[in-house]
């Protein structure tokens, strides 16, 4: 997975449907979007099983992962990740040596994904976009 896709939410409907459930009940479309995007899937596409490893078709089977992969993908944003090439780079090779050997082994992700979120988060940095 490059890091160009890594975070990016399926787009399409997405925004479409948030923009209605927004103007119907009055809120925002950020908080929206996000109550959406946390029931939809991970933060990759699952459509194309041909190309995703074992790890990432366990996600994309799981809520529980899939919750995690977007609260991942979020940390890794508030922790500057879009503009830290250090960050950027640290990500890749987590994706790589950590979840990725975890393969379909869902208690090993759901770990492997606890222990990033802590790490992100503590690199969590106010307003750095």
């Amino acid at each position: 997975m490059d890091l160009g896709r890594y975070g990016q939410v399926l787009k399409g409907g997405l925004g479409v449907i948030s923009s209605v459930i927004a103007i119907f009940v009055g809120y925002r479309q950020e908080p929206v979007q996000k109550l959406i995007r946390s029931q939809v899937g991970p933060s990759y596409s699952c459509n194309d099983k041909r190309i995703l490893n074992a790890s990432e078709l366990q996600i994309c089977t799981s809520w529980q992962l899939s919750r995690l992969d977007l609260q991942l993908s979020d940390a890794y944003y508030d922790a500057c990740g879009n503009i830290d090439k250090a960050l950027g780079a640290d990500e890749i090779a987590w994706i790589k040596t950590t979840r990725n050997v975890c393969e379909a082994d869902e208690a090993c992700l759901i770990k492997a994904y606890n222990e990033r979120l802590a790490v992100l988060k503590a690199k969590a940095k106010p307003r750095c976009v």
